[in-house]
């Protein structure tokens, strides 16, 4: 999937400024339940089955590619139509840069979440599970290049 108008998702806040994936946003019932011995450990575990298929890096990029095939020229239609680089968004890019960059922050977001949750539950994720690996070479070297500009 690629949202539309991804506001607070993929690595923007409401505002469009740029989020750090190596954060969390919370109304604290996360930390509440993580203080159950008995969901932490649940919750573990299906984290783990899930990264294996449906929120593994590369199956999101697919449905991300899906997505973007699907809009097709409509993307472009939109950037003419609403003119975004003169718009609220800070850093100006195009539907393809926007792409490129979730994708990127992807790669980085799950890497830091299989840690947050290894170190918040006990329950360590095995690296060779999380399906980290990034689709089409991308990396967070991308990400971080233009959060620099």
């Amino acid at each position: 999937f690629v949202p539309w108008d991804y506001d607070a998702t993929f690595g923007r806040s409401w505002d469009a400024s740029r989020l750090s994936p190596e954060r969390w946003m919370s109304n604290h019932l996360f930390d509440r339940l993580l203080g159950n011995d008995t969901y932490r450990r649940k919750y573990m575990a299906r984290w783990r089955e899930l990264r294996q298929g449906t929120f593994a890096v590369t199956n999101i990029a697919r449905m991300m590619d899906e997505n973007v095939a699907a809009l097709g020229v409509a993307a472009k239609r939109n950037e003419q139509r609403w003119d975004t680089y003169n718009g609220p968004y800070p850093d100006q890019l195009t539907f393809e840069e926007d792409v490129k960059e979730m994708k990127a922050w992807l790669v980085v977001r799950h890497r830091w979440m299989d840690r947050q949750l290894a170190r918040l539950t006990g329950l360590s994720v095995a690296e060779s599970q999380t399906g980290t690996g990034a689709p089409g070479g991308s990396d967070a070297a991308s990400h971080s290049a233009k959060d620099q500009r």
